[in-house]
């Protein structure tokens, strides 16, 4: 379900010119010429054991050529079983891993972010770029994606029936923290969830996700899911999200690029 979905978020990206979206038979890709793995990333996987190698060189000599990182994504059922180990065997290294977790909106009874708390959908371009330099700053996202990352979620379009609906939390009115909340076929998400570092331990990324569940029940969804890392799965898991699986970042590095063009931050 957290792997679909995450799908389903990069789909929402396929109005941007500078995006070839790939749904394959065997796996779900993207890439672009943006030296970021974020924008170049392979999705359920689901290989045969035998092409496996093949199949792997045959994708990333896509990012060779456009001289780009490339993210591999292993969510619960990768086939085959033994991806990982094989993916390093390949020279790729393991960047990370996520708990998927789950939360029924039944069970879900809001959240109050208090007064001094405002949280604003973002409905303009202009506000997207609050939104943009938040979860840069939050999830170390070097200035140079910026550019792209507000570009390829301006196309998405805003308003309560798009499927990626981005919110900007203010304390005090200034801006602090953000979430996004993708509209999914089958359920809601909650992504990129950060906090500035002036305003984090004060609960603003419950606060956001919070609006974000709060729209995904009035919206009808039964399910919301997000994938948190060891910090975040505490929290959640005091607002009722409960775990469903794990899912390990594979990334390989292209010898052209330079070390922050290569790093990722789940976002």
């Amino acid at each position: 379900m957290v792997e679909d979905l995450t799908i389903e978020a990069y789909k929402a990206w396929s109005g941007w010119a500078g995006i070839t979206i790939h749904t394959d038979s065997d796996m779900f890709w993207t890439m672009t010429d943006v030296p970021f793995p974020l924008f170049n990333c392979v999705l359920r996987p689901r290989v045969d054991s035998g092409a496996l190698a093949d199949r792997v060189e045959e994708v990333v000599k896509h990012a060779r050529q456009n001289s780009v990182p490339m993210l591999w994504w292993l969510g619960a059922t990768p086939e085959p079983n033994d991806m990982g180990a094989r993916l390093r065997k390949m020279g790729f290294s393991q960047i990370d891993s996520f708990d998927m977790m789950t939360l029924e909106l039944a069970e879900w009874t809001g959240c109050d972010p208090g007064s001094r708390v405002r949280i604003e959908e973002v409905c303009d371009k202009n506000l997207l770029s609050f939104w943009v330099a938040i979860t840069g700053e939050a999830f170390d996202i070097p200035q140079f994606v910026h550019p792209s990352w507000l570009e390829i979620n301006s196309t998405v379009g805003f308003g309560p029936d798009k499927p990626l609906r981005h919110f900007v939390a203010y304390v005090d009115d200034h801006p602090a923290g953000t979430a996004t909340l993708v509209q999914g076929s089958r359920c809601a998400g909650v992504f990129s969830v950060g906090v500035s570092a002036a305003f984090r331990g004060k609960g603003i990324g419950s606060m956001v996700s919070g609006r974000c569940l709060d729209e995904a029940k009035r919206r009808g969804y039964a399910v919301a899911t997000l994938q948190a890392t060891p910090m975040g799965k505490p929290v959640y898991m005091k607002m009722g999200f409960r775990s469903c699986g794990e899912s390990e970042l594979y990334i390989w590095m292209s010898d052209k690029g330079s070390k922050e063009q290569n790093e990722y931050r789940g976002v």
